[in-house]
């Protein structure tokens, strides 16, 4: 076992290393069967190969689990005869024992905050404060971290120097000899490594009375831990640690002889733009004014929390009163100081949204940022900003390259057993969105967020897009509206459309429904040079007692002599009534209605449309068997080209100067 052990409120999880040196990622339902670290155990189940990532810009789990050696996951395997727990395990033993103490001694908010700030365990602390903490770049605050490490040297410093009378020399032994127990018991992440291996090689130098580089010192420390544990370089927390630590060296001749808030402020600003490019790679965008909350939180974490939460740790062993007294200090300091965090909210004016980054682009700022800080250090201070403003500019060139693109993509999205699909028309002269579902997933939990967070959201954000011009919703139904409100509040839609049937809803708040613009058979729209054609539904009042299915927006979008039916999830009866009033022969993409349902995609239709590319939406072994065979084979028999979402991923369609490319995901 190679990993300390996760306890959730769904099941219990750690990591095994296999005979062949590959992990397995192990998952149990049931926690009351504990392993220890380092044990050696039998192993007997299956290895399911983690699901990848189906969309551009989505987190690919399988790929993280890579990056940590894990072939695959194991769900409550057979796990037997373990034996010989290593001292790793004791260790891990140590601080779980003194989790408990804390445990026994606070309240669960501040065992909360506790867990974080001294064994480096952020899961305790509310969802909130920790969306807050990472939209405002502070989350490097409530993992154990240098500041951390170098707090637990001063803290023990005073202790054996003031309390208990000892030498100096004597004093950097002890810490030699405790600083390793520290490291694990805080977590052993690579903020905690670096920082704690950086001690010890600085203290052994200076034992032995030699004066190291600081960068050999990051170099050796590099190379150690890369040794231990070659994964390590994948991780976010890795690469933060060591290129804010470097960058902050790199720049010690412009950190000195300055007012305090001076320097807070520069320190702040180097550590921000030395791991931009990591930001924008990872998560497509960076808060402009983190600088500033760094530059107020930082001294709060500096001289109260993590002070007073070592003392906590301490003060188990102090009378109850005491520590109870601390306790109601620290909480209430603590609690009121992230509210106000939380309050901040997200202002639209703080988010910075670039996507995606390309290689050279993180090659051109680099080098323009080293350039900034070496004129910087020569006091060349017209230079440091020529080249520190050239280095901000090659992330507006990205943002704005897709400005000078002139494809025309439209891409649906895998989503599951829901619908959204992106509509980009070329030289960002417009970003349509029709539908923005989630899935239904038995037993169904109400969430309405999970497609919107987790591949909305990044799709739109990696390509750059903070705002888009219209949302059309074909229908209300779950697994077609369910995340528009979100998409509404981040994106600010410019129009919103839906046909004009609607009665109770639970989806749009009044002001968005004030916004929405009813869309019935014989509207016509021209948006940014686009055209949309209403098909259906009439503008009847016979569709009142209609099911929202048959209520669904049919419309055409055409650009540029190319033309998309949107079928929404109507029924084969609004589909023949189309294919009798209108000439569909000009049709070149269909999207198929009803995820591919038998209720839809009549055989009339389908002829009657003159596309020969179709796109479904639906997920992987739905229980709906979306799309039914009928329909497969009857789109085949049509001569249709059928791509689905629950076998090839998001689909991109993009057509430029004529011809067309179609681009699954996954091939």
């Amino acid at each position: 076992m190679v990993s300390d052990i996760n306890v959730t409120d769904y099941y219990t999880q750690y990591t095994l290393e296999l005979e062949n040196e590959y992990r397995v990622q192990v998952r149990l339902n049931d926690s009351s069967h504990l392993l220890k670290y380092g044990s050696i155990c039998n192993f007997q189940g299956q290895i399911t190969p983690p699901q990848p990532a189906t969309n551009p810009g989505q987190f690919d789990y399988s790929e993280f689990l890579k990056k940590q050696g894990v072939i695959g996951l194991s769900y409550d395997p057979k796990i037997s005869d373990c034996h010989s727990a290593s001292i790793w395990s004791h260790l891990f033993s140590v601080r779980h024992f003194l989790v408990e103490q804390l445990e026994s001694q606070y309240t669960d908010q501040t065992n909360a905050w506790l867990k974080a700030l001294i064994f480096g365990d952020r899961s305790y602390i509310s969802s909130e404060v920790l969306d807050a903490f990472q939209f405002w770049n502070i989350s490097h605050l409530l993992a154990i971290s240098g500041l951390h490490v170098g707090f637990f040297i001063a803290f023990l410093y005073v202790i054996l120097h003031y309390v208990f009378k000892l030498p100096n020399e004597y004093i950097k032994w002890l810490i030699i000899a405790i600083l390793p127990f520290y490291i694990v018991i805080a977590g052993a992440n690579p903020p905690v490594l670096r920082a704690g291996f950086m001690a010890l090689i600085i203290l052994l130098a200076s034992m032995f009375h030699k004066k190291l580089d600081t960068t050999d010192v990051i170099s050796i420390v590099l190379i150690l831990i890369l040794w231990f544990d070659p994964y390590l370089v994948y991780q976010l927390a890795f690469q933060f640690s060591f290129i804010v630590t470097l960058s902050l060296v790199l720049s010690k001749n412009f950190l000195k002889q300055d007012h305090w808030l001076l320097i807070s402020l520069k320190v702040s600003l180097i550590s921000q733009l030395a791991i931009l490019p990591i930001q924008f790679n990872h998560f497509y965008f960076t808060n402009v004014l983190s600088f500033l909350a760094n530059l107020i939180f930082v001294p709060y974490y500096t001289f109260f929390a993590i002070p007073v939460s070592l003392l906590l740790v301490v003060a188990v062993v102090l009378p109850r009163n005491v520590a109870n007294l601390i306790e109601t200090l620290y909480l209430n300091v603590q609690e009121a100081v992230h509210a106000m965090v939380v309050r901040f909210g997200e202002p639209q004016l703080a988010i910075w949204v670039v996507g995606e980054v390309s290689l050279i682009t993180v090659i051109a700022f680099y080098l323009l940022l080293l350039l900034m800080m070496r004129a910087w250090s020569l006091n060349q201070l017209k230079k440091a900003a020529l080249f520190g403003s050239l280095a901000i500019s090659v992330f507006f060139i990205e943002q704005y390259a897709p400005f000078f693109d002139s494809t025309y993509k439209i891409t649906m999205l895998d989503v599951g057993q829901a619908e959204a699909i992106v509509v980009e028309l070329p030289n960002r002269r417009g970003v349509f969105i029709v539908d923005v579902g989630e899935e239904v997933i038995y037993p169904f939990d109400g969430d309405h967020d999970r497609n919107y967070t987790s591949i909305i959201k990044p799709y739109l954000w990696s390509n750059g897009i903070r705002q888009i011009d219209a949302l059309f919703i074909s229908h209300f139904d779950f697994d077609h509206v369910a995340s528009a409100q979100l998409l509404i509040d981040e994106f600010s839609p410019t129009y919103i459309f839906s046909h004009p049937f609607i009665e109770e809803q639970d989806y749009l708040d009044d002001e968005s429904m004030e916004q929405l613009i009813p869309i019935y058979e014989g509207v016509n729209l021209e948006l940014a040079g686009a055209k949309l054609f209403v098909l259906a539904p009439e503008k009847s009042n016979e569709f009142l007692s209609k099911s929202e299915n048959e209520r669904s927006n049919v419309l055409i979008l055409q650009y540029d002599g190319h033309q998309t039916l949107f079928t929404g999830d109507t029924y084969e009866s609004v589909e023949l009534d189309v294919a009798r009033k209108y000439n569909l022969s000009e049709v070149d993409l269909l999207k198929v209605a009803h995820h591919g349902s038998d209720t839809s995609s009549n055989e009339k239709f389908l002829n009657a449309v003159g596309a020969e590319v179709a796109i479904i939406s639906a997920g992987r072994n739905n229980r709906y068997n979306h799309p039914t065979p009928l329909v497969y084979e009857r789109l085949l028999s049509e001569g249709y080209e059928v791509y689905r979402t629950d076998k090839h991923g998001a689909i991109t369609i993009e057509i430029d100067g004529g011809q067309g490319t179609i681009k699954p995901f996954m091939p």
